[in-house]
């Protein structure tokens, strides 16, 4: 929808966000010019300490902008990642969160969008509502055709179904119940393996009980967090402001008005998850006045019948509940059966990959895709299960193949300025919000730029510029106190490595736990590399190198912090292999070309092969020079580089040297 960036605006001196939408030549689109002007005018009505206000807004070229507080910060989810805040300061954020709903409420505005990367929370830890791009105000008619809105996760059952006329206040809490649920079990409530299955959930599916995740959730905390996620609006709080005394009543250890539901109420929520079943067996007393025979063929199809949609159902529910050994038998018993639908395959598939059976899943992956070639759900799962075998040269591929399909914002850019790491980062976000049940937890929130030297030359780009934007930090400066505290950290395992320097067994040790967390990451193969080199384990470095160049295909910088590491590490021909790649790579346009302290590239190899004392690989590379940069040579330059000592008594050296001017 659009892009936020750190802005100044110079007439007030003060520091803004300016929210920037992505879409271009929608300037003069009726639709998209009252969109935006809703979206402004909602914003600019509602001042409420916790919800983000608007200071100005207007179009600029073919983008419409928004100037809106600056929040120092992080998102809510972010936040909750890095500092792990205590229950009852996750609880107190969803209380504040549900006032200033109830203000909007109050102002005839429905969010339509509430979850926890539209919430930020401050520095001292203040949450805000912010993104009020889905919003609806009440009577208006502007947004019914537009379809389904929102995001999968977190919308309610009637705005699951398109109805934009049945949404209404109670749509937000249950959002917010979400939310709850989210930052009091530590997972999303339904994830799935696209769309369509979680919309199926949403509707369909009660979700498992806090309790039944995380013990240690308190009894009226879980019904209050149930009582909100209601699928029937009518036994959800009757507004927004009941939710938050509810929660501000279990801050205080008083009684809540929330009540468990009975045990008709459940027996009736029972019947409406499994219809199909209920359907068989109201089917089956109706046959015993059938004739004996045929009632017995019939009622042996509908056992058979009833035994697949159990199978089906019970399958479903361990999946959801990440119990992939418990679901796997019963997704296979599935299999070539009328119930062997896409999602079951891919769900197969996917339960292959979470229990680490990297092979079968890649042939379960592979068979899928050969028939559903078009989903790129199924491609990203592939790409994470290559991750995980270390294979990132398949995984890229699948990787990009997702992001096509799924029309991922940045990936192009990222694709085209060889961020291979950035673009596989990129398809994780896109599907967090979806199914962030089934990813690797740090790749998510991975920065491709931390401590990571950029050479000077190289232009910032849209993506890096808001990479640097969401990630600020500074390269000598570790990480802050709080994230210390989680030793397994990848962060943090990186910087312990580093400490480490002086023993490079340990170096390894940790960085290869670094790297499992986070198989892209530059900065963690870059200095496993390095650490390698020190123990001398050369097919262990060839192997991070190629990782580093499938990463990083186009990137002049890598080459030469790699040729750089190979001669300080005291292996000149691995440097001069290095600068010998870099040359031919520019010469072919495959690498771009950047501003350095190095000049001709393939006499910077021939240098460093001459330390090795090689006088062929010296002569060899020095032919490779191209005829109009050769003719920049002279024997009194190259007589004059310390670097040519070991194979200046070379009599081949020397005949070279005659051929050039003096």
């Amino acid at each position: 929808m659009g892009t936020v960036y750190r802005a100044e605006q110079k007439s007030l001196q003060r520091h803004v966000a300016l929210k920037v939408f992505n879409q271009t030549g929608d300037a003069t689109d009726p639709r998209a010019l009252a969109r935006f002007e809703r979206e402004a005018r909602i914003m600019a009505q509602l001042k409420h300490p916790d919800i983000v206000q608007i200071h100005d807004f207007g179009l600029h070229g073919e983008h419409f902008y928004l100037s809106m507080d600056l929040v120092e910060g992080m998102s809510l989810d972010r936040f909750c990642r890095s500092y792990a805040p205590s229950l009852a300061h996750r609880v107190q954020i969803v209380e504040r969160l549900t006032r200033a709903l109830q203000y909007a409420h109050d102002h005839g505005v429905i969010h339509r969008d509430v979850k926890p990367s539209n919430v930020l929370v401050d520095h001292d830890g203040n949450p805000k509502l912010s993104d009020f791009g889905l919003a609806k105000l009440e009577g208006s008619k502007l947004t019914q055709s537009f379809g389904i809105l929102g995001t999968p996760n977190y919308m309610s059952p009637e705005q699951a179904t398109g109805r934009t006329e049945a949404i209404d206040a109670r749509t937000d809490i249950y959002s917010a119940g979400t939310v709850l649920y989210e930052l009091i079990t530590g997972q999303i409530p339904f994830s799935g393996t696209g769309v369509e299955s979680l919309i199926h959930q949403v509707l369909h599916t009660e979700p498992v009980p806090p309790r039944r995740l995380d013990p240690s959730v308190p009894v009226d905390l879980e019904t209050i967090c149930l009582k909100a996620m209601a699928k029937d609006p009518s036994r959800r709080y009757p507004t927004a402001l009941a939710f938050a005394e509810d929660l501000r009543s279990h801050l205080r250890h008083e009684p809540i008005s929330a009540r468990r539901p009975g045990i008709p109420r459940r027996l009736a929520s029972w019947a409406r998850r499994h219809k199909p079943i209920v359907t068989i067996m109201a089917v089956a007393v109706v046959g015993t006045s059938l004739g004996a025979g045929a009632s017995f063929h019939f009622s042996s199809r509908l056992r058979k019948q009833e035994q697949m949609e159990q199978l089906f159902s019970e399958a479903k529910q361990l999946f959801a509940q990440r119990e992939f050994e418990k679901a796997l038998p019963l997704l296979e018993r599935l299999r070539g059966t009328a119930r062997d639908l896409p999602e079951v395959r891919l769900q197969r598939a996917i339960c292959l990959c979470e229990l680490r059976d990297r092979a079968r899943a890649e042939e379960e992956f592979s068979s899928y895709l050969d028939q559903f070639p078009e989903d790129a759900t199924a491609w990203r799962h592939r790409g994470l299960n290559a991750l995980e075998q270390d294979d990132l040269e398949q995984a890229v591929t699948y990787y990009r193949q997702s992001a096509h399909l799924a029309g991922v914002g940045f990936a192009d850019e990222a694709a085209e300025n060889g961020d291979l790491d950035a673009l596989v980062v990129l398809v994780e976000r896109h599907f967090h919000s979806i199914d962030s049940l089934h990813a690797l937890p740090h790749l998510y929130s991975y920065d491709p730029s931390y401590d990571f030297i950029h050479a000077p030359g190289v232009p910032p780009y849209e993506l890096s510029s808001e990479w640097a934007r969401r990630f600020p930090h500074d390269e000598a400066r570790p990480p802050s106190k709080p994230l210390w505290s989680q030793a397994d950290h990848p962060v943090i395992l990186g910087w312990r490595a580093k400490e480490e320097s002086g023993n490079p067994m340990r170096a390894v040790e940790l960085l290869g736990k670094a790297i499992q967390a986070v198989p892209v990451s530059r900065w963690f193969r870059l200095s496993r590399l390095q650490a390698l080199l020190k123990e001398g384990r050369l097919p262990e470095v060839k192997q991070d190198r190629k990782a580093l160049e499938v990463l990083l295909p186009s990137h002049m910088e890598i080459h030469i912090a790699l040729a750089e590491i190979f001669l300080g590490a005291g292996s000149p021909l691995l440097a001069a292999r290095e600068f010998e790649i870099l040359a031919a790579g520019v010469q072919a346009g495959r690498i771009k070309p950047i501003s350095t302290k190095y000049g001709n590239l393939y006499l910077e190899a021939a240098r460093c092969a001459a330390r090795a004392g090689a006088p062929s690989e010296v002569l060899r590379l020095l032919r490779l020079i191209p005829e109009q940069s050769r003719a920049s040579l002279s024997r009194a330059r190259l007589e004059g580089m310390a670097e040519f000592e070991p194979v200046r008594q070379n009599s081949e050296f020397k005949s070279f040297l005659e051929t050039l001017a003096p």
